[in-house]
């Protein structure tokens, strides 16, 4: 792993697997949706990054069928080792350190992975290069802009921690709105980017959950940053009330091609 640089949510946390479907729950139907817009299809080799519990490595997996590969890297690929598949290849690797695993891709896709990563640009522009001419690749990424319109000051104040603790570590939770821009100056042709936000009401099955359970994993970063856990403790019990409405972080998705 590169110096100084540390993932913020570690995947061998014991609660990491349902952090991870909730995740999926709420992002997959806008990702598999892009995918399937994109013309994925039999044959197809893919590389996902990021790989996560697995859901859309093994979609791509069932979409490009036996004639077709996908790739499918992970720091901690034990979800995608429980459920493997005859044309999915595993990667324990860590790119920053180690690099991208690969080249001439049909499709290349990451969901949630910059973020987490120093230097963005830099693995945008060594993606693209790893397509084939004419390969299409999607990034999805979050911005945490809106959360600071929410009425609760806890909860706005809960991710500008879990932000901070990010930046701590290398990260940047609002590189999103960057995302299009590095496409296009990595030299991917036909660049389109959409952001998706909504908002939920505390108790909610799906996001609340899924935010309680970062700020949960999250809290001795966060508390290295300044928060105290009484803070946190008052903002995780404000997101159960259901009669409060939160916005969630914007999703931004931009997707290209490599010029043939």
């Amino acid at each position: 792993m590169a110096d100084g640089f540390v993932y913020t949510l570690d995947n061998t946390w014991e609660k990491a697997h349902r952090r991870l479907t909730l995740l999926e729950e709420i992002w997959d139907p806008g990702t598999l949706s892009r995918l399937t817009a994109l013309g994925v299809g039999p044959g197809w080799r893919c590389l996902e990054l990021g790989a996560g519990a697995g859901s859309v490595a093994r979609w791509l997996c069932d979409r490009v069928g036996p004639s077709g590969s996908v790739t499918a890297v992970d720091l901690e690929p034990r979800f995608l080792e429980a459920d493997p598949r005859p044309n999915l290849d595993i990667r324990r690797c860590d790119i920053v350190a180690d690099g991208v695993p690969g080249e001439g891709y049909d499709l290349i896709h990451a969901r949630f992975l910059l973020i987490h990563l120093p230097g963005p640009e830099r693995i945008v522009a060594d993606l693209v290069s790893r397509l084939r001419p004419g390969g299409m690749i999607l990034l999805e990424e979050t911005d945490f802009g809106t959360v600071e319109t929410a009425d609760s000051a806890l909860y706005v104040e809960m991710w500008a921690g879990v932000c901070a603790a990010a930046a701590k570590s290398g990260g940047d939770w609002n590189w999103g709105r960057h995302l299009p821009a590095a496409l296009a100056a990595a030299g991917a042709s036909g660049v389109t980017a959409v952001m998706d936000g909504f908002m939920f009401p505390g108790g909610d099955g799906t996001i609340a959950e899924m935010a309680g359970m970062t700020w949960e994993q999250l809290t001795p970063l966060m508390v290295a940053v300044g928060l105290s856990p009484e803070r946190i403790a008052a903002a995780t019990v404000e997101l159960a009330d259901p009669k409060r409405w939160f916005p969630a972080p914007l999703e931004v998705a931009a997707w290209g091609r490599r010029p043939a």
